[in-house]
């Protein structure tokens, strides 16, 4: 009999509200047709998984919203010397937006990003003369799925959950409410292909849960 991988997908804690369930089914289905063993693992409770060829954390999603566990569980799996991919540096690393200010700094261009320690009214006004615009976007340095993401209009109070916390302040990209928001896929440095994500009418989150939609493009 071939050889079969055995793959775990990680996915969410069972009351996570978004709904992951299809496109979990459709990455199996792709994995299992070329032909690995696939099984879900919960990432808050994922039990053993050194009997894994391959850790995938594609559905750890409301990681942001249980910080201390997420890297608790990149701190197992790293000490553990488990296959993960992406490998677990990258996946500490990339779980802190401050990230776009060390890319920025080497050249990358990026949003034009400004960290506030403790968000208040002096610091969002003090960032909005930074960024040079009066219309802002809010959203917390470990963030997914547009979760504490707040656009802030002129005169607009500071939503209650960023009061006082920290926070990256952006200025709102008028292109991502006209053309959307692009996403290129690479896979080992090779680009496989392209997609656009568009917010539903009178919103500016591309995420589907707020109605967004996404499609594929050319690039």
């Amino acid at each position: 009999m071939p050889f079969q991988p055995r793959v775990a997908i990680l996915v969410p804690a069972p009351d996570y509200y978004e709904k992951w369930q299809p496109a979990f089914a459709r990455k199996a289905a792709a994995l299992t047709g070329a032909g690995l063993i696939v099984e879900q693992r919960v990432w808050t409770d994922p039990g053993d998984l050194s009997g894994y060829d391959l850790v995938l954390p594609l559905f750890a999603w409301g990681y942001q919203r249980d910080v201390s566990s997420w890297y608790a569980l990149l701190d197992r799996l790293e000490a553990a010397a488990l296959p993960v991919a992406n490998p677990v540096p990258v996946l500490r690393w990339n779980s802190d937006k401050a990230y776009l200010g060390e890319i920025g700094a080497k050249g990358v261009a990026v949003v034009p990003t400004v960290e506030v320690d403790a968000l208040d009214d002096a610091s969002l006004t003090e960032a909005m003369s930074e960024l040079a615009t009066d219309e802002v976007v809010i959203k917390p340095a470990i963030s997914g799925g547009a979760d504490g993401t707040h656009r802030i209009i002129p005169g607009a109070p500071i939503p209650a959950d960023a009061l006082g916390a920290r926070r990256l302040v952006q200025p709102l990209m008028p292109g991502i409410l006209t053309e959307g928001e692009y996403s290129l896929f690479f896979f080992a440095g090779r680009f496989s292909h392209a997609i656009v994500k568009r917010p539903a009418s009178g919103d500016f989150r591309v995420q589907e849960q707020f109605g967004g939609r996404e499609t594929a493009c050319e690039a």
